[in-house]
């Protein structure tokens, strides 16, 4: 039983400071009992405390892991069946052109040449001559 309410006190005031202290301060106090051969209502009632406690950590722990499970299969499995456009540029060019975003701007590339494109202007151009097979 002393093992016990030993467990008790240093799982539950690893919070308080000097937990240790109040443990063996707890310890001891149950030895004493113990060594009277009281069966004290004091034993029963710190117990019942620890046991109170004891649960109400187990809940919480409880809780926030489903939480956490939630979250990570919403992230995980979560797809997106809508979206809005807000804001659409139209550029002229070839048909072979093809272009990807950089940044907030866009490159523009064919075998003809590079071009760097921010809001409908070209920034730089420069032409080249490639072969494609």
């Amino acid at each position: 039983m002393v093992s016990l309410f030993s467990r008790y006190c240093i799982i539950f005031n690893r919070f308080n400071k000097g937990s240790e202290i109040v443990a063996n301060k707890y310890i001891r106090k149950f030895r004493r009992l113990k060594k009277e051969g009281q069966n004290s209502t004091y034993m029963k009632n710190t117990k019942k405390v620890f046991e109170k406690r004891a649960v109400k950590l187990g809940i919480i722990v409880a809780v926030i892991l489903i939480i956490v499970g939630a979250l990570f299969f919403y992230k995980k499995y979560h797809k997106y069946t809508t979206y809005r456009v807000i804001e659409s540029t139209n550029i002229k060019g070839g048909a072979s052109s093809k272009y990807i975003p950089f940044g907030d701007y866009v490159i523009k590339y064919s075998y003809d040449g590079i071009a760097y494109i921010k809001d409908k202007e070209t920034v730089w151009e420069e032409a080249y001559e490639a072969t494609y097979y």
